[in-house]
């Protein structure tokens, strides 16, 4: 239905709102597409924010409201109100009908969208909570005087004082009350402004466990999810030649109930990682996760031909009848990669070893496709490139976990050489920021490692990583650990750039080569030099959105802090979780029904699900700030699997276990000149320990070999070394 109003001036007005009553029988969930026509939004792309999607109650009135205060309004040609053909289920009605009713203009105070800066009136910081040990920072506009800490009745119990900070992204306020340790309820007040409560609690971690958890199983396919859908899409179909094999299964990838291999098989591999961690602490969340892998292996298992070909993608966005042979059904074409071949490998590798004592028969199967899809990838490689070769080495790590075949270490380990000669290891000191660390595409270092959307920038470190624990005795341990101390300083030093938020930036682009706009987009980041810049938000087109890029890194992130032990890398990587929760300018959760202010996300088909993530944050045309609009569309604000399983892996690494830092046995090393370096271990151990060291970029003498330092009083040894190549790090 389209109203029309014939250029009408709307600049006095912000918020459009309108009565609609649907009626579709036999539909769990309705929705409506609401459009708004004006001068300045014709030839707008859907990102731009003209477009916005509402969940409706069937059967009865329900008030809708949409700010428009990102949108031009000075010419408007009218609003539509649109009912997206989305097909419909054996239980529901092929007949649709919605009444309207009191359109009309509203001025409202609208919710900010665009730039750095907290919105008047608000507060960014972790909306749910925050572990007692843990850094917590708060931030705020420049024009707040005072915030105080107060207890659940009231009580001020911590006043810290208000710094004011002055960072490329603007004027900040900020407060630090990392000495709030005591577990409790606390909010944050002050001058006009009070938040609600928030926890300080052991493992403040585990309701977003369980939330992100409950969206994967709201998102299942093939499977009676009450309140959603029916078990869906019997006719959807992937054929190779005369065979065929239905698809349902698995969980809808996101909004558009679509499904595909790679985020099928790491939402999988990401479960059982956790569920490794939660067998002890949690046992009934481990439990839930194994269940909850096994549904996604399954479609791995279900959905392969077993000659190296299956479903990799197939797009659905609609419900079905589930009868084969009607004009509804879908059937893509069967496919081979090396990458989603590896990715199967290493989940059904990993799935067999967590299952083994539980079902050992679906067990020996599962490791018999990963030993075949393994196989099928190592066909077609030659040489591949990080994202390929870092799969490969995740699939030959997984797979001698579970078997203890040297073949699969060794073939890690070669693939592994492809990882290192992609990675800058020279100190960039003529760029404006003297980066080294990053990852380049391939060995032929011609473009820097990033992502626009589904992100795989964990992929290399966790690989690398991986091999540091699986063979600490392998000659080549001190590259691989090296590569992965290299990455997380490369994010340590990037992720200034976005203070004091240190959000972590998207990466590095060359500003003289891709498409015109893509060069456009490039140039509005930090210059390094004149063909690079980094971005903080992607270079992209229309698919937008930054929390799967950003969760990726922060992936590596906490790998690399959990191989280190590093503490201050572990911070940075939770400030990416506490900028999800609410610690980010709009100083909203993005996490659905968890922590406060979150918003709708688009979920059309499927309707509100506690747990879901959107892509995320997205920019507005070239610029390179956060553009947050109050339109919920595909696909920034899209439901999607893919952040959430990378938030499942972090908290593989990082919730509820502690850094444990070795405050008996302390390293430091000093610069003497002239290319000499000396290194001092001290140990204040009660007990005899034996020590050795291992050096990249430095010749140690007796590299390897261990000294034993005696108990009983503080110990120390220094060598002395030299510095291989002065254009290394240091």
């Amino acid at each position: 239905m389209r109203r029309v109003f014939g250029g009408e001036d709307w600049s006095g007005f912000n918020r459009l709102a309108f009565w609609v009553y649907p009626d579709l029988p036999g539909f769990r969930v309705v929705s409506l597409l609401v459009r708004l026509q004006s001068e300045g939004t014709q030839g707008r792309r859907y990102t731009d924010g003209g477009l916005h999607y509402v969940l409706l109650r069937n059967g009865e009135w329900n008030p809708v409201v949409w700010e428009i205060a990102h949108l031009e309004r000075r010419q408007v040609q009218g609003v539509e109100l649109i009912y997206r053909l989305q097909g419909n289920e054996p239980e529901a009605t092929s007949r649709v009908c919605f009444d309207f009713d009191q359109l009309e203009l509203q001025r409202v105070e609208s919710d900010p969208f665009l730039g750095w800066s907290v919105a008047p009136g608000r507060v960014a910081y972790n909306s749910l909570g925050y572990a007692p040990d843990a850094a917590k920072t708060a931030l705020f506009a420049g024009g707040v005087g005072r915030l105080a800490v107060l207890d659940e009745a009231g009580v001020v119990v911590l006043e810290p004082p208000v710094e004011r900070l002055r960072t490329a992204l603007g004027e900040f306020g900020r407060i630090d009350f990392s000495a709030l340790r005591r577990p409790g309820l606390y909010r944050l007040r002050g001058d006009d402004l009070t938040t609600p409560l928030f926890a300080v609690e052991a493992d403040p971690w585990r309701e977003t466990r369980w939330a992100v958890l409950n969206s994967f199983f709201c998102q299942r396919c093939g499977f009676t999810v009450p309140g959603i859908h029916g078990v869906c899409h019997r006719d959807w179909q992937v054929q190779r030649g005369e065979r065929r094999i239905v698809i349902n299964g698995g969980w809808h990838d996101a909004g558009d109930l679509s499904q595909g291999l790679v985020n099928t098989a790491e939402a999988a591999w990401a479960m059982l990682r956790l569920a490794e961690v939660e067998a002890d602490r949690e046992p009934r969340l481990h439990d839930r996760l194994l269940a909850e892998a096994r549904w996604g292996t399954e479609w791995l298992l279900k959905t392969r031909f077993g000659d190296g070909t299956r479903v990799t993608w197939a797009t659905m966005d609609f419900w079905t009848d589930g009868i084969l042979g009607t004009p509804d059904d879908v059937v893509v074409e069967a496919q081979s990669a090396p990458f989603d071949n590896f990715l199967a490998a290493a989940t059904e590798a990993l799935a067999a070893r967590l299952w083994r004592s539980h079902d050992p028969v679906w067990a020996d199967y599962s490791l018999r496709c990963a030993e075949q899809d393994w196989a099928f990838a190592l066909e077609r490689v030659s040489e591949p490139e990080v994202e390929v070769a870092s799969a490969g080495v995740q699939a030959g790590v997984e797979l001698f976990r579970t078997t203890g075949r040297t073949e699969f270490a060794e073939r890690a380990v070669a693939l592994a050489d492809g990882l290192l000669a992609s990675q800058e290891r020279r100190v960039r000191r003529e760029w404006a920021l003297p980066l080294t660390g990053f990852f380049y595409r391939s060995p032929r270092r011609e473009a820097p490692l990033h992502y626009s959307h589904r992100s795989h920038e964990q992929a290399p470190v966790v690989a690398l990583a991986d091999l540091c624990r699986l063979l600490p005795d392998h000659p080549k341990w001190i590259e691989w650990y090296a590569a992965v101390a290299l990455y997380g300083e490369y994010l340590r030093m990037a992720a200034e750039v976005t203070a004091p938020y240190r959000m972590l930036p998207a990466g590095i682009w060359r500003a003289d080569r891709g498409a015109d706009w893509e060069r456009a987009q490039a140039r509005q980041g930090l210059r390094l030099d004149d063909q690079h810049y980094l971005r903080r938000f992607p270079c992209w087109p229309d698919f937008r959105g930054n929390l799967g890029v950003q969760l990726s890194q922060a992936k590596a992130l906490s790998t690399a802090a959990r191989l280190r032990r590093d503490r201050g890398l572990r911070e940075l990587a939770e400030e990416q979780l506490h900028w999800t929760l609410g610690r980010n300018p709009f100083a909203q959760s993005l996490m659905y029904g968890v922590g406060q202010d979150y918003a709708p996300q688009y979920t059309a088909m499927s309707g509100d699900m506690v747990g879901t993530l959107p892509v995320g944050l997205q920019s507005r045309g070239d610029d390179d700030e956060p553009y947050w609009p109050m339109a919920n569309c595909y696909n920034y604000a899209e439901v999607w699997v893919h952040p959430g399983s990378r938030w499942l892996a972090i908290l593989a690494d990082v919730a509820g276990e502690e850094m444990q830092l070795r405050g008996d046995l302390r390293l430091q090393a000093s610069a003497l000149g002239q290319g000499e370096v000396e290194v001092e271990v001290t140990s204040s151990e009660a007990r005899e320990q034996r020590v050795a060291l291992r050096a990249f970029n430095l010749s140690l003498p007796g590299e390897g070999e261990a000294v034993v330092l005696p108990p009983g009083k503080e110990m120390s040894w220094r060598v002395r070394a030299k510095v291989k190549d002065p254009r290394g790090p240091g």
